[in-house]
């Protein structure tokens, strides 16, 4: 685990050094620094995952990933628009239960919204 936040934030930290100006930029280092929380919680999600289920929290147990993810599976989840550009931070386990269509209601439909908006 060390080593993945090594690795994830030494890589940030070089692309930091090397494109830094005297302003706010919003470069290539913005979205690679949602994505170095999101692969070091994965990376935590899966360490979880292989200790025993009576020695992790509640939190933990919500999160924690038993089967590894395949390389398809690890791309989906890094590289996931919405979530790589502005956020917000969620679990692979989260991802894994939106791709299988967990939140969708009994008819296999996207729930409505009480809220309606209407353009008039």
């Amino acid at each position: 685990m060390a080593l993945a936040h090594f690795f994830f934030l030494g890589h940030l930290l070089v692309g930091y050094w090397f494109s830094e100006t005297r302003q706010y930029d919003i470069t290539w280092t913005t979205p690679f620094c949602i994505m170095t929380l999101r692969f070091i919680g994965l990376v935590m999600d899966v360490y979880d995952g292989q200790k025993p289920r009576d020695k992790l929290r509640p939190d933990q147990l919500q999160t924690a990933i038993v089967v590894p993810p395949s390389l398809l599976e690890l791309v989906a989840f890094g590289l996931f628009f919405t979530g790589t550009l502005v956020g917000p931070q969620f679990s692979l386990a989260r991802f894994r239960a939106f791709i299988n269509g967990e939140y969708l209601d009994t008819d296999g439909n996207v729930p409505q919204s009480r809220y309606v908006f209407e353009i008039s």
